[in-house]
């Protein structure tokens, strides 16, 4: 994956897909107004799990938002 521009990523099939997943995931929440941990509302700590893929570290197994995000995407929207 590369990033052409601040809106843009492109999949180039150069990283395995877990990864590419996790980072679709985390750009995705950034998209719709999520933070990691520390700056969300109520504040988490980086590597809660239940802020998914959004916690502050990289893990493959990360694919999902989380049970905290979840929450605030649909208090939000």
């Amino acid at each position: 994956m590369y990033i052409k521009s601040q809106a843009e990523a492109e999949y180039d099939g150069g990283s395995e897909t877990d990864v590419v997943m996790n980072t679709i995931c985390h750009e995705t929440g950034h998209a719709v107004g999520l933070s990691h941990g520390a700056q969300a509302s109520p504040a988490v700590g980086q590597s809660d799990s239940r802020l998914g893929c959004m916690r502050n570290t990289r893990n493959a197994d990360w694919r999902d938002l989380g049970s905290h995000n979840t929450a605030t995407i649909n208090a939000t929207y």
